[in-house]
């Protein structure tokens, strides 16, 4: 049985894009202000305000230590945004072109910003943000789902980056598993996926956008094709490296508003049939009107220690549904 969703906090504006780390939950507003919460508490930290334009990406940084939080925010326009331990701004500085739909803490004071085009590296040196390298992205995808280990030769790109964070992306019908370890420690998944509007225009929204997760190995090597009957909008990884945090978990969020978590480690091992997978569905949106042919209203979501947190769309609260793995 699904999980009942509850109200963790609403906000003056419709919220756009969630993160979380330990201790705070950070939302990206359409007014152009961030907001951020303690988790155990839900008390409010700060909401400031850093531009007029929609936040269409955050990041509550896990390398920094208490009293010395570091928060991301990037905009519509591809602007980044670092916040201190109170919510002040720091340094802002143009990183893309168009909207950036994730961002990835790699190591302190460096993340990496993502757009449809490809991907910064940006560090934090003193109090300004400085861009050390820019990278296209390298896949494609074509309108009958053909995927292309080449940027050019298909109608769409697909960036790829490490699932384990949040991205406010319209599909993902591609990810690749790579174990550390052996007997495996944990497993990287990395996300092939699109914000393009063409994605949502022609395929989801005309029912021609494909219903299957594709899994892949190392070398790009086909490992199984899973039926999710909707498709893949976003998916989110939590048997990562950090061990206070890793479960055996990939929650998948499909375009009819389901949730629904896989072991990780049984998707990459082919010698499990699809049918005998562990599937659990966490959470299901209950509206009869749903639209089949639409994106759903699921915005963007993400999860940490069993609290899996989201925003819907054109509206101004955050939800959560506990899932005790």
């Amino acid at each position: 049985m699904a999980g009942q969703k509850e109200v963790v906090k609403a906000f003056e504006d419709n919220i756009s894009s969630i993160s979380m780390d330990d201790r705070h939950v950070l939302v990206g507003l359409t007014n152009g202000k961030v907001g951020a919460i303690y988790s155990n508490n839900k008390k409010e930290k700060f909401v400031t305000d850093v531009t007029d334009i929609p936040i269409t990406a955050v990041l509550a940084d896990t390398f920094d230590t208490a009293g010395k939080s570091l928060f991301y925010a990037g905009d519509q326009k591809g602007y980044l945004y670092v916040l201190g331990e109170k919510g002040d701004l720091i340094h802002s500085l143009k990183v893309r072109e168009g909207p950036i739909f994730a961002i990835q803490d790699v190591e302190v004071k460096k993340v990496w910003v993502y757009s449809d085009k490809g991907r910064s590296v940006v560090q934090l040196e003193g109090n300004e943000l400085k861009i050390k390298a820019n990278k296209n992205s390298k896949f494609s995808m074509d309108l009958d789902a053909t995927f292309h280990q080449s940027r050019d030769k298909g109608d769409f790109p697909l960036e790829e980056f490490d699932a384990k964070i949040p991205a406010r992306i319209y599909g993902s019908p591609r990810i690749m598993l790579e174990s550390v370890g052996e007997p495996i420690s944990y497993i990287n998944t990395f996300a092939y996926a699109t914000d393009s509007e063409r994605y949502r225009r022609e395929l989801v929204e005309d029912s021609k956008a494909p219903t299957t997760l594709d899994i892949v190995g190392k070398g790009h090597s086909r490992l199984r094709s899973i039926e999710m009957n909707s498709p893949v909008k976003q998916v989110l990884n939590t048997y990562i490296k950090s061990k206070d945090v890793r479960k055996d978990a990939l929650y998948v969020l499909t375009c009819d508003d389901k949730i629904t978590r896989f072991k990780v480690s049984e998707l990459l091992d082919d010698r499990i049939p699809d049918e005998s997978l562990t599937k659990t569905l966490v959470y299901q949106d209950d509206n009869e009107n749903a639209d089949s042919e639409d994106i759903g209203d699921i915005e963007t979501f993400t999860c940490r220690l069993g609290m899996v947190c989201f925003v819907m769309r054109d509206a101004d609260e955050v939800f959560a549904v506990n899932d005790d793995v």
